[in-house]
């Protein structure tokens, strides 16, 4: 019998419109074949998909065939009741990929003169052997997906939507063109944060009162009435999507989700529910409602899950049961440890301070403790159901979450203003702490400082928090003439409490009596911070505020690290005036040379290194000290005081000096302005102190 060459054309025309939305011609592939060749079989063959749109790449709205995609082709004679011819493999390579030139081989004979109807199925199943029974499965959606950020569909992509087609009564020699239409339907969930606060989705789910996801049998005899049913293999009636790198979405943003489920149909008063995070909602319907295959049915929520916010203080210690938050700091804008989304680090969330606690948002993520000290803790995210994880690599920074506990969640926690927090299941890089170059909480080796700080647990508590606690002023200057004889400030607290106590840190300025918060300053210069801290009793929870003295004499001293210092010399014989510590100075040939100030000579073509007040100081120049750098052996540095700006025809005034610390006492005299200049030799110096009357 003379055999034809096998030549199928492929017509994939997914009906769902998020597949679709590109413009595409439907074009037959037909071709004369010569009738006296002659073909066997078992011989290659090779079929035409007239449009690369078909269903398993996603890229935007369209999805392409990709190399290796396997269809099954099924094919009986036109009008026959009988058996279907033997399961035949088409795929396609990466170079037909444009073309659509699906190859494969024929394993049945087709004979001359004679109709057929054809059959396909994506993905490809060897264990089928007739399109019209349901002894082999197929996956529908699949039980849990990941969508990569908001409103993204490359997820659809791939085996979990499968396709089938039919072309009937197509003569031999001619080529069958073959609309594939999907199986699965889709639901695209709509959420609108309506909580009042931003808003980090990390899953969404769908449930349904049967079976929607997982692995079902098919009979695809009539692709327009695809018989689904649910055989013994894996399945849910619960369709979960994870999210992964989510920005958060402000109140009243939406973003969109897309789950692919099985074709199913509710009656009235059935129930569907939705699940954004772990905030459900169950929806009875008010009439009969079809996810119908190749459709996308929209279903908008509305997440308006109340939150309340929470005060949470420092922790001195931790039991199972308590709700922590991390922060990298105890002081100004503290960096609080957001919630795992995706990746291998933990992004954080900026809180603030009120009172010493921190007023907690839903985007902060709070973890319950579990565990105990001898066996390790746990951090529980309810939020995401996940618990705080270093990954099992050791070469590995990472900080992640995970469900169930494993050996990498357990933590061992010891307390001292610091939290030091160290995974019980790793060896090295097992330190939770802050990574302020990166902006995100990993973990560290024990002894590793670069870019990152410490951790500190900030503790839930129930009390109710004071209307206030404070100081009357947040800093207090004196000289120190003024010091010796202040005694501070006390802090004020509404409602009345007793039992504050307080402390001083910093510089050693002074002291400060613990019970009544009375300073005795000595007169040294410094800065230090006064910290009140109220423990809290049975009614109110703790409180702590603090204010800064600073004790600073008529001076300002300029320093390589001084704010605006110059970073080069600058324009040759060209004055430039900075800002320094508040006063402005006009400076020429100085900059800051690594921890030092450098000055070129006098009489360099490039200019002197020169420095005057171009404005008045509160009283006269009283004296100005140089401490010279230990690479300067020359300390030829000259000073003249005068009543006019840079008074280089004023008095010179004769320095004392005492090793490298060399001091110009104008005391005597009256005058707002000096000069400074170098020698005959390059000079570097450690700091400049100008003091006035």
């Amino acid at each position: 019998m003379k055999k034809n060459i096998f030549v199928l054309g492929l017509m994939a025309i997914a009906s769902l419109t998020l597949l679709t939305n590109c413009e595409r011609s439907e074009v037959e592939i037909s071709r004369e074949i010569d009738n006296e060749e002659i073909m066997k079989i078992g011989t290659p063959f090779v079929f035409f998909a007239t449009t690369i749109q078909a269903k398993t790449q996603n890229d935007g709205l369209s999805t392409n065939w990709e190399s290796n995609d396997k269809v099954n082709v099924f094919h009986r004679e036109h009008g026959s009741t009988g058996e279907y011819g033997t399961n035949d493999m088409f795929s396609i390579t990466s170079e037909n990929l444009a073309s659509g030139k699906f190859t494969g081989t024929l394993t049945e004979d087709l004979e001359d003169g004679k109709y057929y109807d054809w059959y396909a199925l994506y993905p490809y199943n060897d264990g089928y052997t007739t399109p019209a029974n349901t002894t082999c499965s197929a996956s529908i959606g699949g039980i849990s997906k990941t969508q990569s950020g908001y409103d993204s569909m490359t997820h659809l992509a791939g085996t979990t939507m499968p396709m089938v087609g039919k072309a009937v009564n197509v003569a031999n020699g001619n080529t069958p063109s073959i609309n594939f239409t999907h199986i699965a339907s889709v639901a695209k969930i709509v959420v609108t944060n309506n909580s009042g606060e931003p808003l980090t989705i990390t899953s969404v789910s769908l449930t349904a009162p049967e079976n929607i996801v997982g692995s079902f049998k098919l009979d695809f005899s009539d692709p327009d009435n695809v018989a689904i049913s649910d055989g013994a293999n894996t399945k849910s009636n619960t369709a979960s999507l994870k999210v992964t790198g989510a920005s958060a979405l402000a109140d009243g943003e939406s973003a969109t989700f897309y789950i692919a489920v099985k074709p199913f149909n509710l009656a009235k008063d059935d129930e569907l529910t939705i699940t954004v995070n772990t905030f459900s909602k169950t929806i009875a319907m008010p009439k009969a409602y079809s996810f119908v295959a190749g459709e996308t049915k929209t279903i908008n929520f509305n997440y308006n899950k109340p939150f309340t916010s929470q005060n949470f203080y420092l922790a001195s210690s931790i039991t199972a049961g308590d709700n922590v938050i991390f922060t990298n700091a105890t002081t100004g804008t503290p960096r609080v440890m957001g919630h795992y989304s995706s990746g291998n680090n933990i992004p954080y969330i900026e809180g603030a301070f009120s009172m010493g606690h921190i007023a907690s948002t839903s985007a902060m993520g709070i973890y319950t403790v579990g565990g105990d000290s001898e066996n390790g803790f746990t951090f529980y995210d309810p939020e995401n159901e996940l618990y705080l994880n270093a990954t099992d690599t050791d070469g590995n920074n990472y900080l992640k979450g995970v469900s169930p506990v494993d050996n990498y969640a357990k933590w061992a926690v010891s307390i001292d203003g610091a939290a030091t927090i160290t995974n019980k299941g790793k060896a090295v890089r097992n330190v939770i702490k802050y990574n302020s170059n990166n902006n995100f909480f990993a973990a560290y080796n024990s002894d590793f400082t670069t870019n990152v700080g410490p951790i500190y647990l900030y503790k839930y508590d129930a009390r109710t928090p004071l209307t206030s606690y404070a100081f009357a002023n947040a800093s207090v200057t004196k000289t120190p003439e003024e010091a010796t004889s202040y005694s501070g400030l006390t802090v004020s607290a509404t409602p009345a409490v007793t039992g504050s106590t307080y402390a001083m840190s910093g510089d050693n300025i002074g002291t400060v009596n613990a019970s009544t918060g009375a300073l005795t300053l000595s007169g040294a210069e410094g800065t230090a911070i006064v910290t009140a801290t109220f423990g809290g009793d049975a009614t109110y929870a703790p409180a702590s505020a603090s204010y800064t003295v600073i004790v600073k004499g008529n001076n300002i001293t300029l320093t390589a690290s001084t704010t605006n210092m110059p970073s080069s010399y600058g324009t040759a014989n060209t004055f430039t005036k900075y800002s320094l510590e508040g006063y402005n100075f006009m400076i020429q040939q100085i900059y800051k040379n690594g921890g030092k100030l450098q000055l070129r000579a006098l009489g360099n073509a490039s200019g002197t290194g020169t420095i005057y007040n171009d404005s008045t100081f509160p009283g006269n120049i009283k004296t100005i000290t140089i401490t010279y750098n230990a690479s300067d052996s020359n300390k030829n540095c000259t000073v003249y005081i005068g009543s006019t700006k840079n008074p280089t025809d004023g008095t010179k005034i004769t320095p004392t000096s005492s090793d490298a610390v060399y001091t110009f006492d104008c005391s005597s005299y009256s005058y707002d302005y000096f000069v400074l200049a170098n020698g005959s030799s390059a000079g570097y110096i450690d700091s400049i102190k100008i003091e006035w009357k």
